[in-house]
């Protein structure tokens, strides 16, 4: 199995690969061939034998059955198989490829000469997501080789990296929308609380209003009159009588 920045290569022999099986005997069998990927290649002969390859696109470099690879992220994905062909002494082998539900492709070269690592199916662009791979062996006793997967990768654009990151980009930004909202309540909140608590400690000071003070009456603009008092005289030593004193008080 090998990797490269947009491609993905996978062995035959891989346990990700599942090969029919029928109760007594075999469908496919095993072979090392020098010229063949990975040296080795899978063959069957009898018509109806499958293999059957799940696969993942869009998420990951591989699929979640072989998890052992790196994660890396990609838009899109188109997966290819390829073979080996045998010279004209053999008979032509007919073989039929679908992915999912998609329409299917049927394979019949016509042999001449041995050919290794031969292309045999191409799906074309897929979407994201997981798929299926369907490989169907029509004619009885011709040689069918499978050798290898290729996945292709389609690494996103600089758009669909950042329609892909705009999600992201958005439940960012309400996060802090929503932070400073918040933030900006609670200080209005402290703001109203603080003012209350100090009317309740300052002293009340009395409002003046109009009205409220009775004036004090504005005094005559006639002089007191004062009334003469009485005041004793001591008594004189040479005897002479009492006089009476005015007193004005100022």
């Amino acid at each position: 199995m090998t990797e490269s920045p947009r491609d993905l290569r996978i062995d035959d022999s891989e346990p990700v690969i599942a090969y029919s099986q029928p109760e007594k005997g075999h469908h496919w069998t095993q072979h090392l061939y020098e010229t063949a990927y990975n040296k080795t290649l899978h063959l069957t002969r009898t018509r109806g034998a499958s293999a059957r390859f799940k696969f993942e696109g869009g998420g990951y470099s591989l699929a979640q059955s072989v998890p052992r690879l790196t994660p890396i992220w990609y838009i899109g994905v188109a997966i290819a198989v390829y073979g080996h062909l045998n010279d004209e002494s053999f008979e032509d082998p007919v073989s039929r490829y679908s992915v999912d539900d998609g329409p299917t492709s049927i394979y019949a070269p016509s042999l001449r000469t041995e050919r290794s690592q031969v292309l045999f199916f191409h799906s074309g662009a897929l979407d994201p997501g997981n798929h299926t791979l369907f490989i169907v062996n029509e004619r009885e006793g011709a040689f069918l080789w499978i050798d290898s997967f290729v996945i292709t990768h389609n690494p996103p654009s600089a758009t669909s990296s950042m329609l892909s990151a705009s999600p992201l980009v958005k439940n960012i930004v309400g996060g802090l929308l929503g932070s400073l909202a918040f933030c900006a309540l609670l200080a209005v909140v402290c703001y109203y609380v603080r003012r209350r608590k100090r009317q309740k400690h300052d002293p009340e000071i009395p409002t003046f209003r109009s009205g409220s003070v009775t004036p004090l009456d504005r005094p005559s603009s006639r002089p007191f009159l004062l009334q003469p008092t009485r005041i004793p005289h001591p008594r004189s030593i040479t005897g002479t009588q009492d006089l009476t004193c005015v007193s004005d008080k100022i």
